[in-house]
């Protein structure tokens, strides 16, 4: 029997041939193996790499999605409370600049954040009415410490708790539980409709060194004013940042 004789088209082709095939069977082998090589594949392979090819690109399209929302969401470096564009966050403690700190600041940094450790165990910053908040002085040359009240007052109070060496306790208008009050109307319009952000609002916050509600914004304008106003009575609490300067409300 001659192997270039065959006409195997399937797999039940060959089992049939197999059954009536003589004892020569091995030497028809070549011309199976032929034949057989030009089989298509099974269809479970087939869809198997079709799911694949749809889940590969979903897959990157959620990867592309988890690093944006990463960089939204993220809230920069700053003092008090912060709300950018995507969610909110609160700072708390003394901060300094952000620029990589040499061994001397980052020692300045530690020292100033134990003094604050040892005002939250006295609870200062939530049951002493007048506290401002704090923070590193940009060259790092004292912790300062903001007060309502006449800062020899807080230091009469507290020289047995804190190392005032290099303290420095300053008297600012407004308390930080009075900015964190009228912060909270501002945040939430911001989160319940578009108007504030169509005025050119991308972020705000509460900011302890400029003792004030701050909006970051692309510029000011008069409707934006108005705007925050209506929420903000008081408007020598609210401060504007443009480009990285603070800008008066008025």
């Amino acid at each position: 029997m001659k192997a270039t004789g065959l006409k195997l088209k399937s797999k039940r082709d060959v089992l049939t041939w197999a059954r009536q095939a003589p004892l020569d069977l091995p030497d028809q082998w070549p011309a199976i193996r032929l034949h057989l090589a030009g089989q298509e594949p099974a269809a479970p392979r087939a869809s198997r790499k079709l799911v694949w090819v749809w889940a590969l690109p979903g897959l990157a399209v959620l990867l592309v999605l988890v690093i944006l929302l990463a960089g939204r969401v993220w809230p920069r470096d700053t003092h008090g409370t912060y709300t950018p564009a995507a969610g909110t966050s609160g700072a708390t403690g003394p901060t300094g600049p952000t620029t990589e700190p040499d061994p001397a600041h980052s020692a300045f940094s530690d020292w100033a954040n134990a003094q604050y450790a040892k005002m939250e165990q006295a609870g200062i910053p939530e049951q002493y009415a007048p506290y401002a908040g704090s923070y590193i002085a940009s060259d790092f040359s004292a912790y300062v410490i903001l007060v309502t009240g006449e800062p020899q007052d807080f230091i009469a109070s507290y020289q047995d708790l804190l190392d005032f060496s290099r303290i420095e306790v300053r008297q600012v208008r407004y308390s930080l539980k009075a900015l964190q009050t009228a912060f909270a109307p501002l945040q939430q319009a911001f989160f319940a409709s578009d108007e504030l952000v169509k005025l050119g609002v991308s972020g705000m916050g509460v900011s302890e060194p400029e003792n004030a509600i701050f909006l970051v914004v692309d510029r000011v304008t008069d409707p934006l004013r108005r705007t925050v106003a209506r929420i903000v009575p008081d408007t020598a609490m609210v401060v504007f940042e443009v480009d990285g300067r603070i800008v008066p409300f008025s």
